[in-house]
């Protein structure tokens, strides 16, 4: 007679959770603050010179005059014309303005 081993049953394992540690973050790069560019524009025109910086100080004096702070400028934006000696401008959208190119 064949003796019929009997299988012993093992127990199942039980699976085990495994805990992942929390993914780190990469480590956030610092960045260099952005540079501003510094720009110098020079308009001449029939033997005559002037740079943004004064075009841009005129502007900002016509606009003291009026009453109104430096500090409340958000925008200035400036056509120059030398046919006419003119630089029209206007700030923050709405203040419109004009003053001479060349004195």
């Amino acid at each position: 007679m064949m003796a019929t081993a009997k299988k012993e049953s093992k127990p199942a394992v039980a699976s085990a959770e495994v805990k992942k540690a929390p993914a780190k973050k990469a480590a956030a790069k610092k960045t260099a603050p952005k540079k501003e560019l510094k720009t110098r524009m020079e308009v001449q025109y029939n033997g005559q010179s002037t740079c943004n910086n004064c075009l841009t100080k005129k502007a900002k004096e016509i606009w003291q005059k009026n009453g109104k702070k430096v500090s409340d400028m958000e925008s200035l934006e400036m056509y120059v014309k030398p046919e006419e000696n003119a630089v029209y401008f206007v700030i923050n959208g709405e203040e419109l303005g004009c003053y001479p190119l060349f004195d």
